[in-house]
């Protein structure tokens, strides 16, 4: 494996988890009981 393509790699898992988190986000958004829990 090159190291371009272990830094792909890397930048895919990057992504995945930042889309993760967005994901997330979005979903305690759509569900304002969860946040008033949490609070």
């Amino acid at each position: 494996m090159s190291y371009a393509h272990l830094k792909g790699v890397d930048q895919n898992k990057e992504n995945s988890l930042k889309k993760d988190l967005l994901d997330k986000l979005a979903a305690r958004q759509q569900s304002p009981l969860s946040i008033s829990r949490a609070g």
